[in-house]
């Protein structure tokens, strides 16, 4: 499905959306959450992260999965990364409490639709749902203030700390052993190539 064919789709009808999740009771809230703005989005099915995600989204005819990146089975990067490559007639959005921006520079490296973060109102995520199905690519307007603010603020030859890949919160880098990493060691990050986002 092209960018055109999902803008004529869901022009007259409310976004199908999708709610993964390795939390039953996290899936039921969200679909609550979202219930109350039935003329925006419907939540058509949710699937658990241990699930067959794509064959479900496809049978349900999805136009955005929603899923978090923190699962405890998986994680919730590789599990849209996979998505994302089998390029499937829906968008992937991440929505998670993770505020991290190298996170979000990861998430928009493999693909997907959005990063919104999960402090948001329910009218603000069906709003931003309907974008992504009309084909933007969003991100979570707390975090694009202030990555804004702080790239006005840099100087020209300043490495962009949020192009770094991200390591788990208990990942070590391999080369060096935590005893032996020195104060203000840094690597030079990797050139980014990534779609354009819309700053909501």
């Amino acid at each position: 499905m092209t960018d055109d064919d999902a803008t004529g789709e869901t022009a007259d009808r409310p976004v199908r959306v999708v709610l993964v999740d390795d939390d039953e009771i996290i899936i039921v809230g969200l679909q609550g959450m979202l219930a109350r703005h039935s003329d925006q989005v419907r939540v058509v099915g949710g699937a658990l992260a241990t699930e067959d995600v794509l064959t479900k989204a496809l049978d349900l005819e999805a136009d955005v999965v929603l899923l978090d990146t923190t699962l405890h089975e998986t994680s919730g990067l590789e599990l849209a990364s996979e998505l994302v490559a089998e390029k499937p007639p829906f968008r992937v959005v991440i929505f998670t409490e993770d505020n991290d921006e190298r996170r979000l520079f990861e998430a928009l490296r493999l693909g997907v639709s959005g990063y919104l973060l999960k402090s948001m109102s329910g009218l603000q995520l069906a709003d931003h749902l309907v974008l992504v199905a009309n084909g933007e690519v969003i991100v979570d307007p707390t975090m694009a203030t202030r990555i804004a603010k702080r790239a006005a603020h840099m100087g020209d030859t300043q490495g962009w700390p949020g192009a770094r890949p991200a390591r788990g919160r208990h990942e070590q880098p391999a080369h060096r052993s935590p005893a032996r990493r020195r104060r203000g060691d840094r690597q030079d990050p990797p050139s980014l190539d990534l779609p354009q986002a819309r700053c909501q």
